[in-house]
């Protein structure tokens, strides 16, 4: 029997799943003074010696706990590593039985309103420094801490100077002491969560409730406020947060040269700016701005002038010039590039347009000195800071259309034929210039190919060598 007969029909139902692309928020948080504010992440063990504090922190107010060690037991009051504002400066009280010490930052105005990045190290046999912003404030002798049962973190207080008043963002703890230049590189961008050393760390971008992950590798969720439940003391989800981005800007030149222009006349140049993150992720998007510091005459325009990039991908911005209104003459202008990318934080793009009277052709043919055969492929390219340049047909032939009329200084350039380089036409206004070239094959052949003397000892031998370019 024939299966078949008893298949009437057959229905194929296919699930299928969307996953939503999820973008990271920049969030932080904001702390109020609260007794109840504070954010508090149990940690099986905290190392204490050979380690990197690092958060982000912005306030108004002269006086405040940012951050501190303890225990879920606490014993005789038991805080450590803690970093505090008094007074407008910046703290750091490292504890160990035999003694103590805190050291504090060389300026008093941290409660400027500004974001500024923190960092405590402690270093066997280097003591205790203090980095902000990347720079170093203050150092001492302490290298570690005897706090060695410590099992949680606090934000938002120490027992100093108790409550903070302010933001903060991106909380991370590291099991080994970072260099300054390690601090500079990694302070204003997000981490993969997997960096060597890292134990712990917090971004704050979840925006709402009452949790905070651990994005390191060691799950160490954060509970926000003094109680499980929320209540009118917990700190507040506030965005933006501090100047982190993943992006990673390139643009394709730092310099834009136009070619000369005749007065009415306009012309195009294009850069590429590119975001080279690989994450798809709000984090790793480029914010950028150009902004025309240049005076009257306004002859620039710009498009887009700003606007944001995803990760992997890019954008073409168009510079015209117009010399619709411009005397016959050299004019420069600056451009500045503004991104959120750490390397193209500000770039300034120096912009250049020579403006002539009027526009000219300039044709020709370029040939072969020895047999008078015309040459394809040979590159006329202007000795200047623009792109001007031609290159030769089948039948040796090239050509510039609508060349603005002044001196020009040429390269005439073809492979196995020596170079012809400095070589000044000008060009008239509302006419033509024919202007042929011959060029000379580079093949040296000595004539004889071997020479040989026998030359006595301490004996001088002079003779004559010609060489000829056949």
């Amino acid at each position: 029997m024939n299966p078949k007969h008893f298949i009437k029909s057959l229905t194929i139902t296919l699930l299928i799943v969307i996953v939503p692309v999820v973008f990271a928020q920049n969030n932080c948080l904001r702390f109020n003074n609260s007794h109840h504010c504070m954010a508090i992440s149990n940690v099986n063990h905290i190392p204490e010696r050979n380690i990197t504090i690092e958060f982000w922190f912005r306030t108004q107010t002269a006086n405040g706990g940012l951050f501190s060690v303890t225990a879920q037991e606490i014993v005789f009051n038991d805080y450590d590593r803690s970093i505090y504002l008094q007074n407008g400066r910046l703290f750091q009280y490292t504890w160990t039985p035999n003694r103590n010490e805190t050291i504090q930052s060389q300026n008093a105005d941290w409660n400027d309103g500004r974001w500024h990045h923190y960092a405590l190290v402690l270093q066997d046999n280097q003591g205790q420094r203090m980095y902000v912003d990347g720079n170093l404030q203050a150092s001492g002798n302490l290298d570690g801490s005897g706090f060695d049962w410590a099992d949680r973190f606090e934000i938002g207080y120490t027992r100093q100077v108790n409550y903070f008043t302010g933001d903060m963002d991106e909380l991370r703890y590291w099991s080994r002491p970072l260099t300054q230049d390690e601090i500079r590189a990694l302070k204003d961008v997000p981490l993969r969560g997997d960096e060597q050393g890292l134990i712990a760390y917090y971004r704050f971008d979840e925006g709402q409730g009452q949790s905070v992950a651990d994005d390191s590798q060691n799950n160490f969720p954060m509970r926000l406020g003094a109680q499980n439940g929320q209540d009118a003391g917990d700190p507040q989800w506030v965005s933006p947060g501090a100047p982190i981005s993943g992006a990673v800007a390139e643009i394709s030149a730092r310099v834009m040269n136009f070619r000369p222009l005749a007065v009415g006349r306009s012309s195009i140049l294009s850069l590429t700016l590119s975001n080279l993150a690989q994450i798809i992720a709000d984090l790793y998007a480029l914010n950028y701005r150009f902004t025309d510091m240049g005076g009257a005459p306004n002859w620039l325009r710009i498009a887009p002038v700003a606007g944001i990039i995803p990760a992997r991908q890019q954008v073409q911005i168009r510079f015209t010039a117009d010399a619709q209104d411009l005397q016959p003459g050299r004019y420069q202008r600056t451009v500045r590039l503004t991104t959120n990318a750490r390397d193209y934080l500000q770039v300034d793009i120096p912009v250049t347009l020579t403006v002539c009277a009027g526009m000219g052709r300039m044709f020709g043919q370029v040939t072969d000195a020895r047999n008078r055969e015309p040459v394809e492929g040979v590159l006329l390219a202007a000795a200047a800071d623009y792109d001007l340049s031609a290159t030769t047909d089948e039948q040796g032939f090239y050509e510039f259309v609508d060349l603005a009329a002044q001196e020009y200084t040429f390269n005439i350039i073809k492979a196995d034929y020596l170079p012809i380089r400095g070589f000044n036409i000008d060009v008239p206004s509302n006419d033509e210039r024919e202007q042929n070239f011959a060029l000379l094959h580079s093949v040296c052949e000595p004539r004889p190919a071997r020479l040989e003397f026998a030359v006595p000892t301490d004996d001088v031998l002079r003779t004559t060598l010609a060489i000829r370019n056949p």
